[in-house]
């Protein structure tokens, strides 16, 4: 991510409405314009106009205008995406919103309690809360572009909620915590495209000397994303693991025979033992 302050920079205050610019509402496949239209119209109540579509229905017909009343122009000015990586490549924070539960969607905050360190967050860098489509929600493959996920509470009886209505429970809340309290220094963060290519690069090498398992990798790797988001890695951050694992690759290589397939069992159990 290109002209992202130093670490040691001291940041400008920024007013409200620059950091609720920094926010934007990432929907993947939706099916529903209608759905579009209405999260646009819960985002403009909020303060928030970036909207993004991950391909899904058309944003532009005449359920999406009707249903966006007076929030038509973030519907006119959202940008379409070929894929969430690309939708969200330039965010430090990728808040996914999910109802499953289950150990790839494992720890959840509540939107009330993600909304003050998504401010932190936008103080700074852009930040995406991404939706899923109308029938399915988020799937595992879109979660490894998620480095948190929100849960919002419902009776257990109905807890699927309107896509448009959960856009609205999450801005709402974020708009909330900008009213209510002083925000921290936001911390300098590494943006999504450097840390996915730091999470391919350590995939890559952990194959390569056995530590993953080859027929499900995705299962520990999700771990470690959690793992490693949770310690809001920095631009040089990265630099410095890339290297570690540069080095691990370096040493594989040169010593292929003694290591290769040695490790698989201790990531094949890691989880198992009440890690995950």
């Amino acid at each position: 991510m290109e002209n992202r302050p130093e670490d040691n920079e001291r940041l400008p205050k920024v007013s409200s409405a620059e950091i609720l610019r920094q926010v934007r509402v990432v929907l993947v496949k939706p099916q529903i314009s209608g759905n579009i239209g209405a999260s646009a119209r819960a985002m403009k109540n909020m303060g928030l106009e970036d909207l993004r579509l991950v391909l899904g229905a058309d944003s532009l017909n005449a359920d999406a205008r009707k249903m966006a009343m007076y929030a038509k122009d973030v519907l006119y000015e959202a940008r379409r995406h070929d894929s969430l990586p690309e939708a969200v490549a330039d965010c430090a924070l990728v808040m996914g919103a999910t109802r499953r539960r289950g150990k790839m969607r494992q720890p959840t905050f509540t939107p009330r309690d993600a909304a003050p360190r998504i401010l932190e967050v936008a103080q700074r860098y852009p930040v995406a809360l991404v939706f899923g489509s109308e029938n399915v929600g988020l799937s595992n493959e879109h979660l490894q572009s998620c480095h948190e996920l929100v849960l919002i509470p419902a009776h257990s009886a109905f807890p699927s909620l309107n896509l448009a209505m959960a856009v609205l429970i999450l801005c709402y809340e974020v708009f909330q915590a900008l009213q209510a309290q002083p925000l921290p220094s936001p911390p300098p963060l590494a943006s999504a495209q450097e840390l996915e290519g730091l999470y391919g690069h350590i995939q890559s090498v952990l194959l390569e000397i056995g530590f993953l398992d080859p027929r499900n990798p995705a299962r520990m790797m999700n771990y470690l994303r959690r793992l490693l988001g949770r310690a809001n890695l920095n631009s040089r951050d990265v630099r410095v693991l890339r290297g570690l694992f540069r080095q691990v690759g370096w040493y594989q290589e040169r010593f292929q025979g003694d290591l290769k397939g040695t490790s698989s069992s201790i990531a094949a159990n890691a989880l198992d033992d009440g890690d995950s």
